[in-house]
């Protein structure tokens, strides 16, 4: 409606131009005729899509670079939920790619090159090896970032991570909550995990189990009491991969970013021994603290992934949800989402929900408050689902 109205009064002004010089004339009967300049040609502005503008601005604060690779490679570091850290190397122009191995607590090697198909929809990239059986990835084309299945060795396990890396760390800082789930390497004492941390320019961590930051304390969310700190330290090996070590430089983990659209996503590859001295195992997610959502952020319909299987979809619109299982083939089960809420003692009678910025709680209608999961909306194709009462962590990939 507006380029309409801008052509007619363009016209209207050009009749009065040539009326006036008419006039001036005399008359319209003169034999010579001024030009008359023709309309100035409107232009299309194309429009910056938003998620692109909001990760490369996250893409700029945090320093992050395009992992480098050879001519026509395209290359992805990832953290797999059995707890290692890989590396998916695309050639574009021979449409074969290879599982390299940054770290592994399972005695894993590079693979042997295989073919891929790659399709793109929007501004999602399906890439899927014949059948789909040991790779069938997802990548938002906005963010760069990566999640969905890949099988190494005798492991298939779920993904997720970016086609960027960080050389300078001191961009990162900054309080973070988390959410994951960890257990023993043998399989046993699997727990879920959340809680905060706080990452200084230095690379000193100081880890708060468990709870949140009041100022400087680590603090029960619930009631404020105090609750113990852990010390850790990031550091880049020779190989450039960021190391998370304890202060008697033992391993606690591996350190990925992702540029998601609303802030830097760090993603913990968990290895090392714990206090007992026993190995344990698995992935960590983290998104600044603090940060208030609006109450659409898990707004569309996700696919939600644990072990290399995708075993739910989630269908949300604000505060309602729709749950299909997608192993049982159940029904749709109807749910509620509470935005900024977490749910303290979950599993118990005394639980109870509280606000907390940045997370959704989310539970099945009819279920009791202690049966709640906890969301993390690291981006606007990327979630994690946390179950305390399983003690598992669901990666979430959006599907529309």
């Amino acid at each position: 409606m507006n380029s309409l109205k801008s052509k007619y009064m363009t016209t209207a002004v050009l009749a009065l131009v040539a009326s006036a010089a008419l006039v001036a004339c005399g008359g319209g009967s003169s034999s010579s005729t001024a030009a008359l300049a023709p309309p100035a040609a409107t232009v299309n502005l194309p429009q910056v899509d938003a998620v692109v503008a909001a990760s490369d601005a996250v893409v700029t604060s945090i320093g992050a670079s395009l992992i480098a690779g050879a001519a026509d490679e395209e290359i992805y570091n990832v953290t797999a939920d059995i707890g290692d850290s890989w590396q998916l190397v695309f050639n574009n122009k021979t449409n074969t790619y290879v599982t390299k191995v940054l770290s592994t607590q399972f005695g894993l090697t590079q693979s042997a090159s295989a073919a891929f198909t790659k399709t793109t929809v929007g501004t999602t990239t399906s890439i899927k090896d014949a059948g789909g059986t040991a790779l069938s990835v997802q990548i938002d084309t906005r963010t760069r970032t990566l999640s969905g299945k890949v099988t190494l060795g005798a492991k298939t396990a779920t993904v997720a991570g970016s086609g960027y890396a960080v050389t300078d760390t001191s961009k990162l800082a900054g309080t973070y909550f988390y959410g994951g789930s960890t257990r023993d390497l043998s399989g046993a004492n699997r727990s879920a995990d959340l809680g905060s941390f706080t990452l200084a320019a230095n690379g000193d961590v100081v880890l708060c189990e468990g709870g949140i930051f009041a100022g400087s304390s680590c603090v029960k969310p619930v009631d404020s009491t105090s609750l113990p700190t852990k010390a850790l330290k990031v550091t880049r090996d020779s190989s450039g991969l960021l190391r998370v070590k304890d202060p008697s430089n033992l391993d606690f983990g591996a350190l990925h970013v992702s540029s998601g659209d609303r802030g830097a996503i760090l993603v913990l590859d968990r290895f090392g021994k714990d206090a007992s001295g026993i190995s344990r195992t698995g992935v960590i997610f983290a998104s600044k603290a603090s940060v208030k959502l609006a109450g659409t952020e898990f707004n569309g319909t996700w696919v939600c992934s644990v072990g290399g299987k995708d075993v739910v979809q989630v269908v949300a619109t604000d505060s309602t949800l729709s749950l299909t299982d997608l192993e049982l083939n159940k029904p749709a089960a109807a749910g509620t989402l509470s935005y900024n809420k977490v749910v303290t003692g979950l599993g118990s009678a005394s639980a109870r929900e509280i606000t907390l910025d940045g997370v959704i709680s989310a539970k099945n209608n009819g279920e009791a408050v202690g049966e709640s999961v906890v969301i993390l909306p690291l981006s606007s194709s990327l979630a994690i689902v946390v179950e305390p009462i399983d003690n598992i962590v669901d990666v979430c990939r959006k599907k529309s």
